[in-house]
């Protein structure tokens, strides 16, 4: 395995990550989800529960800080797209794949929002495939609901997130990891859909479902609509250690993309 090169010349401190996270405006208080790529920060002191604690310490308790902590490997294994699995496993995996279990089955989203999904007071919502951590003021409302149909649309978190405005910090990685943007293209006139395959259980006995969810975008529409997001000037811009940074408003984000994709698909 070839060792990870950092551009920082020096590790990065709380103190460094806190410095920088208030240079592009994160204040007390703000409610905000965070995409994150822990290793584009560089060589953190602490890693990822040095940026959680940064985090939480500086959002505080009246704000709420929202992460992904989505399993997409709860899905059928004939969807999860990794060309190292032999199809011919398949079958042996999917009847021994174990349930989405709330409490314990890790989110394969990064080390930072796996981190902050197992910090003290965080909550995840309920879903097989799309749960998100939260913790703060509004966690308990944000994580209630989240239904199984259109996992990333109405009656979900991403929902809440939306008519609460909150901030989305784009820590390191760029809109093709930018969730929301899901949720804006499900409120559009044409959103593209699938069917998730995951197991649920159903009178006491497991049972795989197919429902109709929200098309993976494969960087088709999400970048462009963050580059011509970004030239009206409605987006932050700065570093996090060495992580290329944009803190932006929900709202303005969805509002846009709904826009865009009405013209587009």
């Amino acid at each position: 395995m070839k060792p990870i090169k950092f551009n920082n010349t020096t590790p990065i401190s709380k103190k460094d990550v806190l410095n920088d996270l208030k240079k592009i405006g994160i204040t007390e208080g703000v409610n905000i989800m965070v995409h994150s790529s822990l290793s584009k920060i560089g060589w953190v002191i602490g890693g990822a529960y040095t940026v959680v604690e940064a985090l939480v310490e500086l959002i505080g308790e009246k704000g709420t800080l929202v992460m992904p902590a989505a399993t997409p490997y709860c899905l059928h294994p004939t969807q999860w797209g990794d060309d190292n699995i032999p199809k011919k496993w398949s079958t042996k995996i999917a009847k021994n794949l174990p349930l989405f279990n709330i409490k314990n089955t890790p989110t394969t989203m990064g080390a930072i929002p796996e981190t902050f999904r197992n910090w003290n007071g965080s909550l995840r919502s309920n879903h097989p495939i799309s749960s998100v951590s939260a913790r703060g003021a509004m966690a308990k409302d944000i994580v209630e609901e989240h239904n199984l149909v259109l996992s990333e649309s109405i009656n979900t978190p991403y929902e809440k997130i939306y008519n609460n405005d909150f901030k989305i910090l784009l820590l390191g990685v760029g809109f093709n990891r930018c969730t929301m943007l899901h949720f804006g293209e499900s409120l559009s006139n044409n959103p593209r859909l699938t069917k998730s395959k995951y197991q649920i259980i159903e009178d006491n006995r497991k049972k795989w479902v197919e429902i109709a969810d929200m098309a993976n975008d494969n960087s088709t529409y999400f970048p462009q609509i963050g580059k011509e997001f970004l030239e009206l000037k409605r987006v932050r811009v700065g570093k996090i250690g060495s992580a290329e940074s944009m803190l932006f408003s929900t709202k303005e984000l969805v509002d846009f993309s709904i826009q865009y994709f009405n013209q587009k698909i």
